[in-house]
């Protein structure tokens, strides 16, 4: 067993005495250290954008520190700040010129994008986690704005998964600080012609390829700055960025016009002209989900007409059922009825069609194929003719069970030649019912013929 002496044991309590201090003051050195000209610049370059469109929240931030500090900020939003020189302080010593950057700290590379991600730069501490910042972005429309009471930590907790951090970056060299540089190229939307070259200028971070049109479409890629892509197609402005369709050869989608700079056209061989593809449209489809044959399916539609939903789906029109959930109930369109009343509530939710990327359940089976017609058997001898009744094959009521509903009931008893759509049409019909009435066991259905 190790002894150690007397002496021995004095020395290390020594060591660790004067250590303590010294590890706990370059913690505190920090957060403990006077407000300096940087966080002034910083306040100052950022509060003169007020009112502008300078795009997304990140890397505007990264241009005001470059153009106010000389300090470039890496793309990645953790990684960033500390290549930087940037230091972590706590929410109760953040001051004027620190940032606040939410994420998720298991994905902060360049082509993270998710709900809640979002960076903004702190004008003063009001106390109780509670900041005012000035930030772009805020409303998904590009614009700069100064907003009291920003809660990090609240914004933070409404997504599983996100934390926030505040940093505070180093003081600048000397010398005057550089001009502030645009947004981007600006580009006036439509400046970029449809079938020519352009290249990606998204300030030193990736451009994010869309499954559609605005900030809400899933992400098919991200192209670096630099990148030679053709512009395929013009779309809308939405989210407040006119948005236009690229293709580098191997990703193609919905990107920002903003950041896309034009290029001269390749001049082709005069003998052999590069002839341009017309634009493909992209068709409504399924986002994400798969119907089954049989069963219930839970999937992303990418918007468009009750007609289109049904084409994407590739369900018959009569066996498709589809329900979204309003409130605290769902709304259901059956495409195979006929009846205005069945599907009214489905026309109200959705006067103008589908909302891009709805969430909605569906089910789908195949027709039933025909049954063959009965061969026909020899009557029985008078002897074979049995005594018990004999059960009707095509009843015409129905007593309702627990757990029964007019579709389940449609589905069970339509006939063969007929879709369970007209069916469920008639079974309306021949009870009087609509779309509001409420089934009670026990009661009798008559069953059309």
């Amino acid at each position: 067993m190790l002894r150690w002496s007397r002496a021995t044991l004095i020395s290390v309590c020594v060591v660790v005495a004067l250590c303590v201090p010294v590890t706990s003051s370059i913690a505190r050195a920090a957060e403990d250290s006077p407000i300096g000209s940087s966080a002034s610049a910083l306040t100052a370059w950022a509060t003169t954008a007020v009112g502008q469109q300078q795009g997304e929240c990140f890397p505007w931030v990264r241009r005001v520190v470059q153009a106010a500090l000389g300090i470039v900020i890496g793309n990645d939003y953790r990684l960033g700040y500390l290549q930087a020189g940037a230091v972590e302080v706590t929410p109760q010593a953040a001051r004027k010129g620190d940032i606040i950057q939410i994420a998720n700290d298991a994905n902060t590379t360049p082509s993270a994008d998710y709900p809640g991600l979002h960076t903004a730069l702190i004008v003063e501490n009001e106390g109780g986690g509670r900041f005012k910042v000035v930030d772009s972005n805020s409303n998904f429309d590009g614009l700069v704005r100064v907003r009291n009471g920003y809660d990090p930590g609240a914004a933070a907790a409404r997504y599983p998964g996100l934390s926030f951090h505040i940093y505070r970056l180093p003081e600048r060299a000397s010398g005057a600080p550089v001009p502030l540089p645009p947004a981007s190229t600006g580009n006036t939307p439509g400046v970029i012609p449809i079938g020519s070259a352009a290249e990606i200028a998204a300030d030193g971070d990736c451009l994010r390829v869309r499954t559609i049109a605005g900030l809400s479409g899933g992400i098919v890629g991200c192209l670096p700055t630099g990148m030679r892509v053709t512009v395929t197609q013009p779309g809308p402005d939405v989210d407040g960025y006119h948005w236009v369709t690229i293709t580098n050869g191997a990703i193609s989608g919905w990107a920002s016009e903003r950041y896309l700079r034009a290029v001269s056209a390749i001049q082709p061989a005069p003998a052999a002209p590069v002839a341009v593809a017309a634009p493909v449209p992209l068709a409504p489809r399924i986002l994400s989900g798969v119907f089954p044959p049989r069963g219930i399916a839970l999937v992303v539609f990418s918007g468009g007409t009750d007609a289109q939903l049904l084409a994407a789906s590739g369900c018959p029109s009569e066996t498709a059922s589809f329900w979204v959930v309003q409130g605290e109930r769902f709304v259901q369109l059956l495409p195979g009825v006929t009846i205005p009343i069945v599907n009214a509530e489905w026309r109200s939710t959705f006067p103008n069609g589908i909302p891009a990327n709805t969430a909605l359940m569906g089910r789908c089976r195949p027709l039933e194929a025909p049954s063959a017609p009965t061969p026909a058997v020899a009557p029985p001898t008078a002897a074979a003719v049995p005594t018990t009744p004999s059960v009707t094959a095509d009843p015409s009521s129905y007593t309702v069970a627990e757990g029964d509903s007019l579709s389940s009931v449609a589905e069970r008893f339509h006939r063969p030649n007929v879709s369970i759509g007209a069916f469920l049409d008639a079974l309306y019909e021949a009870n009087s019912l609509t779309v509001d009435s409420i089934l009670r066991v026990g009661q009798v259905l008559r069953l059309p013929t």
